[in-house]
């Protein structure tokens, strides 16, 4: 195959992929950020979440989370995490991923970290409102 015809061929994929983001009304995807992954696309697509024991530090706590904790429904080839966020809220924490086209600026490390709330049990949610804030673990603050 020549190399005109190879960089042809290697731009229709591409262009399949973000035209299909798009056509999904997903347009965030591209967005070096990425968009917030439902509660749903966590289940189905990267099998589940669950929350590891966290790393308690003087003014931080990193929380490492634990992808495939069941078997996934779907494979993506090019969604990856793109960002990892927490946050305290009140009484809990809130993690939430951020799903975003694969390339430069996915994540590697499968962790969060936010400023050390005070000593406390802490359940850990999913940060989706339409999903209920689905439970995922629980951190004990000393």
């Amino acid at each position: 195959m020549s190399g005109n015809r190879r960089a042809a061929l290697a731009g229709l994929v591409v262009l399949a992929v973000l035209t299909g983001a798009c056509r999904r009304n997903d347009a965030a995807l591209l967005a070096p950020g990425g968009a917030p992954a439902p509660w749903s696309y966590v289940e189905d697509a990267w099998g589940g979440l669950a929350a590891g024991e966290p790393t308690i530090a003087a003014g931080t706590v990193t929380l490492p989370l634990l992808l495939g904790v069941h078997e996934r429904k779907r494979v993506d080839s090019a969604i990856c995490i793109k960002k990892i966020s927490a946050r305290v809220d009140g009484s809990r924490i809130l993690v939430q991923l951020n799903q975003g086209i694969c390339g430069e600026g996915s994540v590697t490390k499968y962790e969060a970290t936010f400023p050390r709330p005070a000593a406390g049990t802490y359940p850990v949610a999913y940060d989706d409102l339409l999903a209920g804030h689905p439970k995922i673990g629980e951190v004990r603050i000393p």
